[in-house]
C-alpha cells in the first residue's frame, strides 16, 4: 500500500510542473542565469584582453575554465542560500527586483505592504 501511494505522489499532476533542484540546490533556471552571468563577464575580460595581446582565443579558454568553477562555488552558495525557501526562490525575487526597478511586467500578483490572511464580513447578526 505504501509503494502504490508513493507512485501516486509521483504522477501526482502537481508534481509534474514543480522544478526541482538539480545543481547544488539550484534549479536549471538558476544555474542558467549564473552560468549566463560567468560567461558574459568571460567574453568582456577575453575581448578587452584579447584588443590589447591577439590572443582572444587563449584568454577565452582560460576564463571559461575558471568560470567553470565560479559557476558551481556560486550555485553552491545560492543553494545554501536557499535552504528552507520555496523552490525558484531565487529567481521569482530577481523578477520581483526587475518589476520593482524596470516596471518589467510578471506573471504575478504584486502588492505593497502586507497580505491580510482574515475575513471581514459586513454581516450584521440579530440579538434579541
Amino acid at each position: 500500500m505504501m509503494q502504490q501511494s508513493q507512485q501516486h505522489l509521483r504522477a501526482s499532476c502537481k508534481y509534474l510542473s514543480h522544478k526541482y533542484a538539480s545543481y547544488f540546490g539550484c534549479t536549471i533556471n538558476e544555474v542558467f542565469l549564473i552560468s549566463l552571468v560567468y560567461l558574459v563577464i568571460d567574453l568582456v575580460i577575453s575581448l578587452f584582453i584579447g584588443l590589447f595581446t591577439g590572443t582572444f582565443f587563449l584568454i577565452f579558454v582560460a576564463t571559461f575554465i575558471l568560470s567553470y568553477f565560479l559557476i558551481r562555488f556560486t550555485a553552491r552558495r545560492v543553494g545554501q542560500f536557499k535552504i528552507g525557501r520555496q523552490q525558484n526562490y531565487v529567481m521569482l525575487k530577481l523578477q520581483q527586483f526587475f518589476h520593482e526597478k524596470w516596471n518589467f511586467n510578471i506573471p504575478f500578483i504584486t502588492r505593497k505592504g502586507k497580505w491580510t490572511t482574515r475575513r471581514h464580513l459586513n454581516v450584521q447578526h440579530k440579538t434579541g
